[in-house]
């Protein structure tokens, strides 16, 4: 009587292909990641469990490991090693190669301290709707006289919420109109304030999603309104400037607040 043989499928395994006896089989993981910090891919085959721990580059770019497997996955679960890791910072493409050739890509999506990736794929939900990063990001103080600038990393998309700035300026006698200004080559979308700054004066200036342009408040911020929803690629430029400004007014760090998303780039 011929061995019993055990039922496979629905999983692979190598035997089942003709040249599986000599097939190179190979995991690629694609990370692109806005914080350094350790993920850990880990399975099993018909031959056992594997795990692979991978650090993160950390500064938006993409980067590729690869990992040989003596069989086809059954289970994989990739997880947040380092359980610190936000929404929007960590996005994972877990592919399978044979024979140098991308075959299947098995799972893709962000990885946080409460949301793995898995493969059959499990019913796992975001912890809030979209994937977006929120946070509050400082730009860089500008010289006396010089506007603010912030361009949009390589690899990233901005939704801009928010933005302020204090500006400070001089003895000298004119009226200043601050303005923020989004631009990517011919392109500008300039939001002017209505109220004007004088000399020798301090003011806050908060762009934000307001139905009007409010009037100086007791404590001296200014209020301009934007759209509620500035969605900012890569290397779009963000300037904070005041049409005639003096040579003595200043801009001090400015904060944005922003939903950042990853994409290639």
């Amino acid at each position: 009587m011929p061995p019993l043989k055990l039922p496979q499928l629905p999983f692979l395994t190598r035997e089942m292909l003709k040249f599986g006896h000599k097939a190179n089989l190979e995991l690629r993981v694609v990370v692109q990641s806005t914080v350094t910090q350790t993920i850990e891919l880990n399975g099993i085959t018909r031959e056992g469990t594997f795990s692979y721990r991978i650090k993160a580059v950390g500064d938006g770019t993409q980067d590729f490991f690869r990992f040989k497997l003596s069989d086809f996955p059954i289970w994989m679960n990739m997880i947040d090693w380092s359980t610190v890791i936000n929404p929007g910072e960590c996005y994972v493409s877990v592919e399978m190669w044979i024979n140098r050739q991308l075959v299947r890509q098995f799972m893709a999506g962000y990885v946080y301290q409460f949301k793995d990736l898995s493969y059959p794929q499990s019913h796992i939900e975001h912890m809030r709707a979209g994937p977006g990063r929120i946070e509050a990001v400082n730009g860089v103080d500008p010289a006396a006289g010089g506007p603010v600038t912030q361009n949009v990393p390589n690899g990233e998309v901005w939704k801009l919420m928010g933005a302020n700035v204090t500006l400070v300026t001089d003895g000298n006698a004119a009226d200043r109109v601050m303005q923020l200004e989004i631009s990517s080559g011919n392109f500008n979308l300039v939001f002017s304030s209505a109220t004007n700054h004088v000399a020798n004066t301090t003011r806050l200036y908060t762009f934000a999603a307001v139905g009007s342009d409010l009037a100086v408040s007791a404590d001296d911020d200014i209020i301009v309104p934007i759209p509620s929803n500035l969605i900012l690629p890569e290397t779009f430029n963000i300037r904070m400037d005041t049409v005639d400004d003096q040579v003595g007014d200043d801009l001090d760090t400015p904060v944005f607040f922003i939903e950042r998303w990853l994409m290639n780039p």
